[in-house]
């Protein structure tokens, strides 16, 4: 469950093995405090995260945004922003 690495992040512990996180059982507090943080973030497909992004900055009224993705692997943190930065038309 996606979610269980804002939890853990959030208590310091780290990113969990997405296997581990998929049976993760969590208390009735933990999820509201996990559904309290889904304001904060985008996620999808890289439309999706692009549209997401640009609605970020107009509300924020900003054009200085920062990307931050949470992956177990490297490889995975890599591909998430070269997604990201393919969204927006920038090349490697």
């Amino acid at each position: 469950m996606k979610a269980n690495r804002f939890l853990r992040l959030g208590l310091g512990q780290g990113v969990m093995p997405p296997e581990e996180a998929a049976s993760y059982p969590l208390t009735d507090r933990q999820r509201e405090y996990i559904e309290g943080l889904s304001h904060r973030r985008i996620d999808g497909d890289p439309k999706t995260v692009r549209k997401g992004i640009l609605q970020a900055a107009k509300d924020f009224g900003t054009t200085d945004i920062g990307v931050v993705t949470t992956c177990y692997r490297f490889e995975d943190r890599v591909r998430s922003y070269e997604l990201v930065a393919q969204a927006f038309g920038i090349k490697p």
